[in-house]
Order: C-alpha cells, then sequence, then structure tokens
C-alpha cells in the first residue's frame, strides 16, 4: 500500500490524501485551502487553479472513491470539481450539512454521488476494507478512517478533539483501532498554535453564563458557526441558564430540523426567529421552508429594540445589515476561531463594541494526540493538517515520525 499527500503536509486546510494498492486507488479529503501561496486569504473563485495535481480525479478518472472525513469546506470544498463519475462515502451528518453549505454555491457535489456511512461500519472498495469510526470535532458527525490493504493498516485521523460535549466518541476510537497500526495520518492544528490547550465546551457554556450575567443595556451579538452544533448548545444551554431569548435566523433553523429530536429547533423555549426575507440564505431556504412556519416564533427588528438585554443575537452578516444603525454600544461574543476576524478584516473594529472572545477549538490538543499515539502505537506517524510538521519529533518522542512533503509518496 503507497500514500501521498496531495496537500495538507505543510498547512492547515486544504487537505488530500491519495492510497493506493493493486491498480486501484481512493483519495481522503479534497478540501479548499485556506490561504493562498502568499498567506492572503483564499478567494473561493480561484479554486480550479488549486485542484490537488492528480489525473485520476477528472477527465479520466480511475480513482475508485473519495472519503470525506467532515462538512468543512478545507476538506470537501473541491470535491464538486473531481469527476462525477467518482462516489463520495461520508456520515449522514457530514453529507447533510455539505449539501446545506452548499445550497449557495453555483459549482456543487451532486447529492447522488454521496454514500453514506456510519460508524463502525466496514466497507469494502477495490482491494481496500475501511471502517469508520466517529470521532467530534466541531463539525457534527465528522470521521475518522482505518484502511486496510496488502497486509498493512493505515489509520486516518481526521479533524477531532477530545473536549468537546461527545468526547466519549473518543474513547470508543481508543478502543475500536485494536490491531498493528503500520501508519498513523494524525492531524496537527494545535501543536505550535496559539489558542489555549485543555479548553473544553463546558468551559465555552461557563463562561458564556458568566458574561450574559453581567449588565449590559445593548444590543449581544455572538459569533459562531451554525454547522457547530456543540456550539449552539452550549449558547442555547447559556441563554436558558441566565434566561436570555436566543434569536436565531432561518439558516440556523433550517440546520437544527435536520437534527435528532434531542436537539433544541426554532419553536423551543428561549429560541426566536429573525427573517430577513431579502437575504441570499433566506431566498434560497424559503423555496421549500417557508416564512409562515415559524409562527409566533417570529420576532421583529422593533420587538428587539424594545428589550435589547433580553436576546442573545445570532452574528450573520444579513442580520448585522438589518441592525447597522444601532450596532454603537453593542456587545460582541466571538465563539470561533480568531483568525475569521481577520479573514473579514474584523468587521466590528471601529464601532465602538464591546468585543468577548469565548472559544474552545474544535480540534485535539497535544495531551490527545499523545494519547492516541500511544494508544494505536503506529509503526510511523504522518503530520498532516498542521502548520509545524517539524515539531511532531519533539512531542512524539515514543514514536518514529515521517514528514512527507506535499505529492511525495511512501510505501508502508
Amino acid at each position: 500500500m503507497k500514500l501521498s499527500i496531495l496537500r495538507g503536509s505543510l498547512e492547515i486546510g486544504g487537505s488530500c490524501v491519495k492510497i493506493s494498492h493493486d491498480g486501484h486507488a481512493i483519495i481522503i479529503d479534497m478540501g479548499l485551502p485556506l490561504y493562498d501561496k502568499d498567506g492572503k486569504n483564499f478567494d473561493k473563485r480561484k479554486a480550479r487553479e488549486m485542484l490537488p495535481d492528480e489525473p485520476g480525479l477528472y477527465k479520466q478518472p480511475y480513482i475508485d472513491a473519495i472519503l470525506l472525513s467532515h462538512s468543512h469546506q478545507d476538506h470537501y470544498g473541491l470535491i464538486a470539481y473531481s469527476a462525477e463519475s467518482i462516489p463520495v462515502y461520508a456520515s449522514k451528518g457530514s453529507i447533510d450539512l455539505t449539501l446545506i453549505s452548499e445550497m449557495l454555491e453555483k459549482f456543487k457535489i451532486s447529492e447522488s454521488r454521496f454514500r453514506m456511512i456510519k460508524d463502525k461500519q466496514v466497507f469494502i472498495i477495490g482491494p481496500f476494507e475501511i471502517t469508520a469510526y466517529s470521532v467530534d470535532h466541531s463539525a457534527y458527525d465528522s470521521m475518522a478512517f482505518k484502511v486496510k490493504a496488502g497486509g498493512k493498516t493505515l489509520v486516518y485521523s481526521g479533524d477531532f478533539r477530545a473536549n468537546g460535549q461527545r468526547n466519549w466518541v473518543f474513547e470508543n476510537l481508543l478502543k475500536g483501532v485494536n490491531e498493528q497500526v503500520d501508519a498513523l495520518l494524525l492531524e496537527g492544528t494545535m501543536i505550535g498554535g496559539t489558542e489555549r490547550q485543555n479548553r473544553t465546551e463546558e468551559n465555552v457554556e461557563d463562561d458564556l453564563v458568566k458574561e450574559l450575567q453581567k449588565e449590559h443595556k445593548g444590543l449581544t451579538f455572538i459569533s459562531f458557526s451554525s454547522q457547530n452544533i456543540g456550539r449552539f448548545r452550549s449558547i442555547y444551554r447559556a441563554c436558558v441558564k441566565t434566561r436570555k431569548t436566543f434569536i436565531i435566523d432561518p439558516y440556523q433553523a433550517y440546520i437544527l430540523e435536520k437534527w435528532p429530536i434531542s436537539m433544541p429547533k426554532y419553536n423551543a423555549n428561549n429560541i426566536k426567529v429573525y427573517c430577513v426575507k431579502n437575504s441570499n440564505h433566506s431566498k434560497v431556504i424559503f423555496k421549500d421552508y417557508k416564512i409562515y412556519k415559524f409562527g409566533k416564533n417570529k420576532i421583529s427588528v422593533k420587538e428587539i429594540l424594545e428589550n435589547p438585554e433580553q436576546y442573545v443575537i445570532i452574528d450573520h452578516h444579513h442580520v448585522r445589515e438589518a441592525f447597522k444603525k444601532k450596532l454603537e454600544g453593542s456587545r460582541v461574543i466571538w465563539s470561533m476561531w480568531e483568525g475569521y476576524l481577520k479573514q473579514e478584516n474584523n468587521y466590528w473594529a471601529g464601532k465602538n463594541v464591546e468585543m468577548c472572545k469565548i472559544h474552545a477549538s474544535g480540534h485535539a490538543d497535544v495531551a490527545a494526540l499523545k494519547k492516541l499515539a500511544d494508544k494505536l502505537k503506529p509503526g510511523v506517524i504522518i503530520p498532516i493538517h498542521t502548520n509545524n510538521p517539524c515539531k511532531y519529533a519533539d512531542i512524539f518522542k515514543k514514536h518514529k515520525v515521517l514528514k512527507l512533503a506535499d505529492k511525495e509518496e511512501t510505501k508502508l
């Protein structure tokens, strides 16, 4: 069995791995880069310029399948450019969230290409025996993969964490892989990064409660990814505990409708929906998700401004536009990666708002990475999804580390 990292050996995002054996090949992830070659935010309009250099993905495809670990664009964002004949294997959550994300895109993955897989499911593609494992991440229903072929075993960690509300799935991964692992492709987002280690989703909820309990007379906005279901739950719980009403938009309501009964929906206590009729999200979603659906749970700008201290408002661009004349004196809770502030040139800078940052990473800290490596005892650890592959050898001193360059092939 041979493997090469087509992209992602020296950067966070843009992940794409090729595994080949006996005339067959599969791809794991095919993501958009976060940054271009000059270190600037990647322009999605230039996606074709960044396609992996792998002929078997395009006009004359010989790739058997693409495995998608989760529904973030830095892992699925270039799949739409691959040949329609190549199936895409992913969890139900990843399929749903990817399709929702691409509702507003002109170029998207055909729904017919998806093949749904479940936790611990074993499936065969050519000579490859693949097992999917649920992992916890800021994208719901993420997967790690174990790939066996030619007497060798490879584990692809995908993006994962051990500090979320579903940290029990990390323990299941540790117990589930119980044979000799020849290679572990291990993400290292947090290696050498500036985000605090060991922060949990419980810490986030506790800090949100403390912040919302503070007296504040203006509007309160909260910035987070609508697809981060764990973070939504933390915010909702904090609102319930502090007797605040959480204002969401139709896009968030639509995502919640796709999720299990246990997840609060738009008609739950402490939730109201603000409908921005002229937003792109609304125009697309309302085609089959009609505005009257929200009924008494709808709320207007006028109602919110009558008692602003009672509400916590989702921070989306179209929502900001509705309140643009009333932003001064607002409180903004930033509950996502700080890099996104830079990507949007910090919209809130200069608007005389109170900025509060409450976040926990969706990625494994060093302790969790070491725990996984020590349990699997791989023959070799291969860095991926990291800005600091050179630091692996110092961190994983018990293990052999093989640092590959992009497109460099190795045989297991």
